[in-house]
């Protein structure tokens, strides 16, 4: 009885906790006293009340490769083989007053046997699909997608490790596993390299009007949400449109970059829709243009160091594998070690600016202070993350004439203020400047509305797998 309550009590404890992260661990502490190296040993052990003897002369002869037809010879003459695989004692003869009493003792007798056996083969039974669902985890672990190592070349430090993927796949299936028992929704992951995403589902896309009048253009299925449309407002006495999208994904690795032509070059420039229609993306912006001139800043994409340069005099942003938007000084971070070490696993670093907002709160930046052209009205890209794997994309539209662009400094008080972002930061503005959805440009961008070659995007895709 001791032995079936601490198997019980193990099972709780486990499915009550999920699969935590050290799988081995666990599985190697919660059969420490039925199930070690010995497997043959110790499941003797489990049955130390009185029955080793008998359990081990009932599989003398009787539980062969075949499982489940031993048991079946326990169906209709359980009588004979039942006292051939375990001698019974007599029982003394002369205690009963009738026959009657006497068989109905030894059907007791038997009905406990039978019992005994039903609860060692669910005993058994557990045993092997909890070790069979371990062997699964730690060989699919390595089953799943990941990027090729990047060798060093003369474009700079380029270096992947495919622990990333193996990771979350080990999480994703634990995950996974969890969610079937419970009934709830399955969770996809992306492996983060420059392989496009899967394609967008045509159904999914969709239009409406709020109660404002304001056309919305919808993406939706059940890793991601996208609501893109245009605010009208008042800046300064003058009239500025906003294109906005507003994302919401299920799994971190949906936020992702693709460089032109699908790969790091130093002169590579596609137009953001072609880019973007080349990964599937479903709603994507301009990036920072990294093959711009002779920049020196730290550049990583999809978990891949590129370039180790420090930008001294600039903060970059940095995305982790949670999806979180974090501002760090270039210099400070190569210094710390904060994306080599290991401690913070950094999916994308974005080196332009300035920061709009950190913390919740706005900057504002003097005149003389960062570049310039910050204080001017112009045509803005900027990205701002709103709560968990919450996100917004932005690109003030100017020089258009109907849109005269926004000053750095009003736009960081619109991305706090209306939009409620937690962080954002500029990227690349005037004729880059480019939100695309549904494989084309959601903005009107400016210099003539024809878009500009470029060389990177910052992009959100679908995680659910193409038929």
């Amino acid at each position: 009885m001791d032995n079936r309550k601490n198997l019980w009590s193990f099972f709780e404890d486990e499915t009550g906790s999920g699969f935590d992260s050290d799988f081995d661990d666990d599985f190697d502490d919660g059969f420490d006293d039925g199930f070690d190296d010995d497997f043959g040993d110790d499941f003797d052990d489990g049955f130390d009340d009185g029955f080793d003897d008998r359990f081990d002369d009932g599989f003398d002869d009787g539980f062969d490769d075949d499982f489940g037809d031993d048991f079946d010879d326990f169906d209709d003459g359980f009588e004979e083989t039942f006292e051939q695989r375990r001698p019974m004692k007599a029982p003394r003869a002369d205690i009963w007053d009738t026959e009657e009493e006497e068989q109905n003792l030894w059907d007791d007798e038997k009905k406990t046997q039978t019992e005994r056996w039903a609860f060692m083969e669910s005993k058994t039974t557990t045993k092997i699909l909890i070790a069979l669902a371990a062997v699964f985890c730690l060989i699919a672990a390595y089953m799943v997608p990941a990027g090729d190592v990047i060798a060093a070349d003369d474009f700079g430090l380029m270096q992947k490790s495919a622990s990333f993927d193996i990771e979350s796949g080990v999480e994703l299936i634990g995950t996974n596993i969890v969610n079937d028992v419970m009934g709830l929704p399955t969770v996809y992951v992306l492996p983060m390299n420059e392989a496009p995403a899967p394609k967008p589902n045509e159904d999914n896309y969709s239009t409406y009007k709020d109660e404002n009048g304001v056309k919305h253009s919808v993406y939706e299925d059940a890793t991601i949400k996208v609501d893109c449309y245009k605010d009208k407002i008042k800046d300064e006495g003058t009239t500025v449109i906003i294109s906005i999208a507003k994302i919401k994904i299920a799994h971190p690795t949906q936020l992702r970059s693709a460089f032109a032509g699908g790969k790091y070059s130093p002169t590579t420039r596609y137009k953001c829709s072609e880019i973007a229609t080349s990964v599937n993306a479903v709603v994507a912006i301009n990036g920072e243009f990294y093959n711009y001139g002779n920049r020196k800043y730290t550049l990583l994409r999809n978990g891949t160091i590129y370039r180790d340069d420090v930008g001294f005099y600039y903060e970059s942003l940095f995305i982790d594998s949670n999806g979180d938007f974090i501002i760090m000084q270039g210099k400070e971070a190569k210094e710390s070690g904060f994306y080599t070490n290991g401690e913070k696993k950094i999916y994308h670093s974005i080196s332009f600016g300035p920061v709009l907002v950190d913390g919740g709160v706005a900057r504002h930046y003097e005149v003389g202070e960062g570049m310039l052209m910050n204080h001017y009205r112009q045509p803005c890209s900027a990205l701002g993350q709103t709560g968990p794997l919450e996100y917004v994309l932005v690109a003030v539209e100017g020089r258009t004439g109907e849109s005269y662009g926004m000053k750095k400094n009003n736009l960081a008080q619109y991305m706090a203020g209306e939009l409620g972002c937690q962080v954002a930061y500029s990227v690349d503005g005037g004729q880059s400047s480019t939100l695309i959805f549904h494989n084309k440009p959601f903005n009107t961008i400016s210099n003539g509305g024809n878009e500009r070659i470029f060389a990177d995007i910052i992009y959100f895709a679908t995680a659910i797998p193409e038929e």
